[in-house]
């Protein structure tokens, strides 16, 4: 507002008419956007529908439907980027921390993926990484160059990747773990037990590993009271 004299002048934004409170726009990826304050045309507030999630960005951007909605889960429909200091892409390329998340996810989530890995089936991803800030912040305290994330080694035959339960190991050390390969049996009481490691599992059952190897693998029809499981 500027005075001269006894004259006021009142200065108004005049506002288009589609980008006014409560218009709606559609995105190419990310569904519709919800104006909520237009300031300029190079500040204008908007929300989307589909994650609540809100975001300042250009008139132009919105008209386009160029806008991204950063928490929206576009990864196997789980993991989303998230906002924060940590970039999925670092000078053109994927970031080593987005390489990780990305791959962990799709294990996970990836039909194609667990069709081909099925060693996979039922693993997840905690809710606390399904965002990529999260995941990167652990990830930048925690890797070493040339390991490879894994959620085996704290906890036996975890299925969950998380914070409490994932570390950074070697290539030797993770093809090791790889080699104890997952079994389901059946206990002479008639228990469904998932085996992770058929070493470990028949010491401490006073077993012979080849004998239930055998059983495992269809060879032989029971040892012991023990039988291969239908369940995979």
């Amino acid at each position: 507002m500027v005075k001269f004299h006894n004259v006021t002048l009142q200065w108004f934004i005049m506002i288009p008419i589609d980008m006014a409170f409560g218009e709606i726009h559609k995105t190419n990826s990310f569904g519709d956007v919800l104006i909520i304050k237009y300031l300029t045309s190079f500040n204008v507030e908007i929300e989307f529908i589909n994650t609540s999630s809100r975001t300042v960005t250009t008139a132009a951007m919105i008209r386009k439907g160029s806008v991204r909605d950063k928490f929206s889960p576009a990864v196997c429909g789980f993991g989303y980027v998230g906002v924060g200091n940590y970039k999925p892409r670092v000078n053109g390329r994927d970031s080593n921390a987005y390489i990780v998340w990305h791959d962990m996810i799709v294990r996970c989530y990836s039909q194609n993926k667990l069709l081909k890995s099925p060693t996979y089936k039922g693993c997840t991803v905690c809710d606390e990484w399904r965002n990529f800030q999260s995941f990167a912040k652990w990830f930048s305290v925690n890797y070493i160059k040339g390991y490879q994330i894994d959620k085996d080694m704290i906890v036996s035959g975890n299925k969950v990747y998380s914070p409490a339960t994932c570390l950074f190991i070697s290539r030797a050390e993770n093809m090791a773990i790889a080699r104890a390969r997952y079994y389901v049996v059946k206990s002479p009481a008639g228990e469904i037990v998932e085996v992770f490691n058929m070493r470990k599992f028949c010491i401490k059952n006073n077993l012979n590993p080849s004998y239930m190897a055998s059983v495992c693998k269809g060879n032989k029809k029971s040892y012991k009271g023990w039988t291969r499981s239908g369940k995979t």
